[in-house]
């Protein structure tokens, strides 16, 4: 309803009001000018309607405006894994204009997919005025039945680990032929185990990378170099079966028990003597041997980027130890974590790991975005926490309740993944990966016996929720399926080098809206260059400034909307007297200089200062002498320092 309110402006020589032709002055505010109100009908759909064949479905809206209406739009929300994790689905705009005092009833025909919605109507009026349904929550429409997508993550790290050890030999036979990996890769085992479209089983290998491998002789990424790269490794069989590859991180450092008792971490019948591995509850520079945390963290990734062309989408912490500041930093650099270990409480006694606390109670049991402020709630951050338990699900009754829960979701319409993790250093029989995967399968099929047994108590997905699916995807693969992602392409991602500025340009929108820029220095550490320096020129363009980085190489790698991850070459630093762009020195490096001075042959590359050969800080007949000397009358060598 309209209010009017009326000011008298008053002469500062006059009790009356001011008016010319004796008009006393009148100003009408009005809150609400276009009274326009947004009713949603429940003409079609009905509320809580299931529709077991996706296809178009009519969503009528009831608009009723005293103005005209120039748009209106109808949003469909869709719900992934549970009510945490939604997107905008579907924007449509209509023209309506009409009379005053007009009802509308304005119709959209949306193509659903298969899924779990919840919708809103919202109008603008000719006066740019706009209003809308309230979201109802209550209201639910479905639309066919959801899949599962069943991820099996295998934390592969050395065997035989001892704590009390601090640089000890990387035991790695797990990843030796005929050794529990091996094992693992053969067909009779993952055609055994197949999804519900005859899909082998899939796994994702959670690659140990940590301070323990860095201080180890065979350095940080000896893990990645044994199942890819050793003499005998699983290349051809990871790709066969379509396997992911992650990263799996254990945020620990080496305390001896003065340490503990400094920190008042020690039991009352006080501390043992020696020095164990413990877990560290920050990620904001606590140091360890050689690095602080979040640099140690960075250099690893700085290295995959470099040496591998590899960048981790997905990652598990050590212990599922997590804190708000580990999960921010997460949320910098990796899409998906697989560390919920939702509802429970970590072990807070003084067994090995020392200190080794994790809690999860009030975590939900599907995937979310966490929040900056508790990781266990869902919030703002641009990563997602996805619910992963242990072995095949059917130890206690909360992991055969995830099982069942998460088919329940899926059988109302949600996809949604289904994880569990184990270790490659499990034993045969009968603890092996196998088993778990075996154990898993007694709840989804039926015919297997298992699932009426005592210990399954009669929790047969299969029976419970038949027309549910259940498939087996790698990590990129799912989480594009799950978010109904179409692009597969990776970003194209390029370097340059201008004087001290590198450009990075991309040719897509990236996740987090900024490429990961890695370098190596040139004493062969290996970093991340931070987000804050960083500055976004325009569009895809991104511009740092490396002139106090003593950069020796270079790359970037960028993951984008659609979780595909691209690379850009590797820039080199420049070879002073090379105007070809390679490492090397020769005569023809003489032949192109008098080409680009007297011919007007192209530039030295990457860069004209490689030309500088004697230092005076520019490129002229100098240079020319300088270099002919150094070839034909034994002269010094080009100085190091040409571009610097």
């Amino acid at each position: 309803m309209k209010k009017t309110i009326v000011i008298l402006i008053m002469s500062p020589l006059m009790s009356i009001p001011v008016s010319s032709d004796n008009y006393r002055g009148e100003i009408i505010f009005d809150p609400d000018p276009v009274d326009l109100e947004i009713i949603v009908t429940h003409i079609s759909p009905l509320p809580n309607t299931y529709n077991p064949t996706p296809g178009i479905v009519d969503f009528v809206c009831h608009v009723k405006s005293k103005k005209d209406i120039s748009a209106t739009r109808i949003i469909i929300n869709k719900y992934y894994g549970g009510w945490e994790v939604r997107k905008e689905y579907y924007t449509e705009t209509q023209l309506h204009p009409g009379d005053s005092d007009t009802d509308f009833d304005l119709t959209f025909s949306v193509n659903l997919t298969n899924g779990f919605y919840t919708w809103e109507c919202v109008a603008t009026d000719i006066n740019s005025k706009e209003g809308s349904s309230e979201n109802n929550f209550d209201w639910k429409y479905k639309t066919g039945k959801g899949t599962v997508y069943i991820h099996h993550s295998i934390h592969a790290e050395p065997k035989d680990l001892v704590s009390g050890v601090f640089k000890q030999t990387l035991d790695l036979s797990d990843f030796d032929q005929g050794g529990t990996i091996d094992r693992v890769m053969e067909a009779s085992h993952r055609e055994e185990f197949t999804d519900s479209y005859g899909t082998p089983a899939t796994y994702t290998w959670l690659l140990r990378m940590d301070e323990l491998a860095c201080v180890s002789d065979l350095g940080c990424t000896a893990t990645l170099d044994e199942l890819l790269y050793d003499d005998w490794n699983f290349l051809q069989e990871i790709q066969n079966w379509n396997d992911g590859l992650g990263w799996h991180f254990h945020h620990m450092d080496w305390f001896n028990g003065t340490q503990y008792m400094e920190q008042g971490g020690c039991p009352d019948t006080g501390c043992q003597p020696g020095q164990y591995w413990n877990q560290i509850l920050t990620m904001n520079g606590t140091t360890y041997r050689n690095r602080p945390d979040t640099e140690l963290g960075e250099k690893i990734l700085s290295r995959l980027i470099i040496d591998y062309g590899f960048y981790p989408i997905s990652s598990a912490m050590g212990w599922f130890g997590m804190t708000n500041q580990i999960n921010e930093w997460l949320s910098k650099y990796i899409p998906f974590n697989y560390d919920n270990l939702y509802g429970k409480l970590g072990d807070t006694t003084f067994a090995e790991p020392i200190n080794n606390v994790y809690d999860w109670t009030i975590a939900p049991g599907v995937i979310y975005s966490p929040s900056s402020e508790n990781y266990q709630i869902p919030g703002e951050n641009s990563n997602f926490c996805i619910p992963c338990l242990p072995g095949g699900l059917n130890k206690n009754d909360t992991e055969k309740l995830y099982v069942r829960n998460t088919f329940e979701l899926a059988d109302q319409g949600t996809n949604i993944i289904l994880c569990h993790y184990s270790h490659s250093f499990q034993s045969f029989p009968p603890l092996d990966m196998r088993h778990n995967v075996m154990f898993l399968h007694y709840q989804l099929d039926s015919e297997r016996g298992a699932c009426w047994s005592a210990a399954y108590e009669g929790i047969c997905v299969d029976e419970l929720f038949p027309e549910v699916k259940y498939e087996y995807l790698n990590d990129r693969e799912m989480i594009q399926a799950m978010f109904e992602l179409t692009d597969y392409n990776a970003p194209e991602i390029s370097i340059t080098k201008i004087n001290k500025l590198i450009v990075i340009e991309s040719s897509e929108e990236l996740w987090n809206d900024y490429p990961i820029i890695a370098y190596q220095n040139a004493a062969g550490f290996y970093y991340i260059i931070p987000r804050e320096s960083i500055i976004r020129e325009r569009g895809l363009t991104w511009i740092v400034d490396v002139a106090e980085l003593n950069i020796e190489r270079i790359r970037a790698a960028a993951i984008d909307k659609s979780y595909n991850t691209g690379f850009s070459s590797i820039i080199l630093k420049e070879t002073c007297g090379s105007m070809n762009d390679d490492p090397i020195i020769d005569v023809t490096d003489l032949i192109y200089l008098v080409e680009y001075m007297y011919v007007q042959g192209p530039a030295p590359a990457p860069d004209v200062c490689v030309a500088d050969v004697d230092g005076t800080g520019g490129v002229d007949l100098s240079d020319l002498v300088y270099l002919t000397n150094y070839f034909f009358n034994a002269g010094p060598a080009p100085g190091g320092n040409c571009c610097d």
